[in-house]
């Protein structure tokens, strides 16, 4: 059982990655999503948890940020 729902958590995210790569590249380039655009939200958010307004790990931020970039940088197919 435990074997079974490991190999079903990695299908899963296969399928996650695969439909962000391109469903949700395409949708960030719809909505006029840029690295600007980007840098401007990583810097909102920055500014939120040095005033200890978030309560999640700044890693998780910049995180956020490095693959918004990079999907936001990504031709649309």
């Amino acid at each position: 059982m435990i074997a079974y729902l490991i190999k079903a958590r990695k299908h899963f995210e296969d399928v996650d990655q695969r439909l962000t790569a391109t469903i949700g590249t395409e949708a960030l380039h719809k909505w006029g999503v840029t690295p600007e655009v980007v840098d401007a939200w990583y810097h909102a958010m920055l500014g939120q948890f040095e005033r200890g307004e978030l309560n999640i790990p700044l890693s998780t931020i910049e995180s956020v940020r490095q693959e918004l970039l990079s999907r936001a940088t990504q031709p649309t197919t």
